[in-house]
Order: structure tokens, then C-alpha cells, then sequence
């Protein structure tokens, strides 16, 4: 029960948990410039942590769907739904009966005005998403996004590409093998030439 923390960290700031997010489990978190994006199985909160120790709360999102978390790059912000929905909508509800058509895959958000993230786009992917790792591909303009999955019989991470000027036409690139594994987590990106 010992709460152990690192030596050079120190709280300056707590908000609880608001509505319409009470209750739901917290997931990734992301940062840009002076905000905070984080991820709730309810939907997401962006923060503003200009100054920490008064941080406070831009705007919620409701919109359920476990794992829920956040990737943000540019004005776009993607939410992973990692579980089966009615439909694509944040207004979907759980669809845990396998014999009934089902959604799950990546929400596209444009935060250009953070008081006011909009849905731009929704993908489905097998598999669903859980967390996904977007990389500018600026001479295209154009996100590859790189999604795994965290369990099932999806033993590929899909890659897909957002073009920049019309987010809601996202769509699948390929599925690359997993060659020793039956699923994963995250995902991280090496950009560049790393053989040098």
C-alpha cells in the first residue's frame, strides 16, 4: 500500500474527474504546445497546462469505446476503439453479441479549436485499434498512421494514411505481419535512416 514516487517529481496540480466523464477508466494521455489530450473509456478531456498548477479543462468529449486512447499530430487527434460498437458514431453503445454487426477502428478529430473537437472521419479496422502512432508524410501531404492490436487473432499491425486535406477519406495502405507474435500494444516509429 506504500505509494512511491520518483524524487524529482512533484504534484503541483489535481483535478478530478468530471462529468460526463465520471467513472471511466483513464487511458494514454498526449501533449501539444500547452495542452494535455487525455483518454477515458467515455471519451477524452483536453486540458490546458499553460500554467500546472492551474490547470484546467478546455473541453470533454463523450464518446464511449474502450481502449480509447489519444494520438494527436497537427489539429488531428485520433481515438482507438479497441471494442465492438453498434456503429461508428459517440453515440454507439457496447454490441458484445457476436452474431450482430458491429463497428471498431479510429475516430478522426479536428482540434483546431480546442473548445470544440469535431469528428471528421471514422475508419474501421480489423481488429479494432488500441493505440495508434501517426507519422507526417508532408511531401504526400498526408499521416501514415500505424495501428496494433492488443489481442485476438490479428497477428498484422494495419497501416493507414490520412490525407491531411480530407481526414474522412482515410483509408487502409496494408497489413504487416507480426512475425513471432499473435498481437501488440503500442507502436513506436523511427523516422529517418537509422543505418547511418
Amino acid at each position: 500500500d506504500e505509494i512511491v514516487s520518483s524524487p524529482n517529481m512533484k504534484e503541483v496540480a489535481y483535478l478530478p474527474p468530471t462529468a460526463p466523464l465520471v467513472g471511466g477508466t483513464g487511458t494514454d494521455m498526449a501533449f501539444q504546445g500547452r495542452y494535455a489530450f487525455v483518454g477515458n473509456y467515455l471519451g477524452f478531456t483536453i486540458y490546458d497546462i499553460k500554467n500546472p498548477k492551474r490547470t484546467s479543462i478546455t473541453s470533454q468529449v463523450l464518446c464511449p469505446g474502450s481502449q480509447n486512447d489519444v494520438s494527436v499530430t497537427g489539429n488531428l487527434l485520433f481515438l482507438s476503439t479497441d471494442s465492438r460498437r453498434s456503429d461508428d458514431s459517440c453515440a454507439s453503445t457496447a454490441q458484445n453479441d457476436g452474431t450482430q454487426p458491429y463497428w471498431e477502428g479510429i475516430k478522426i478529430f479536428d482540434i483546431s479549436d480546442k473548445t470544440n473537437p469535431e469528428v471528421v472521419g471514422t475508419l474501421a479496422l480489423p481488429c479494432g485499434s488500441h493505440t495508434a502512432t501517426a507519422v507526417p508524410d508532408l511531401e504526400n501531404n498526408r499521416l501514415i498512421v500505424y495501428n496494433p492490436t492488443s489481442g485476438g487473432p490479428c497477428p498484422f499491425i494495419t497501416i493507414f494514411e490520412v490525407p491531411l486535406d480530407d481526414p474522412g477519406s482515410a483509408s487502409i495502405i496494408r497489413q504487416e505481419p507480426l512475425e513471432e507474435a499473435d498481437a501488440c500494444h503500442d507502436s513506436a516509429v523511427i523516422t529517418g535512416d537509422v543505418m547511418k
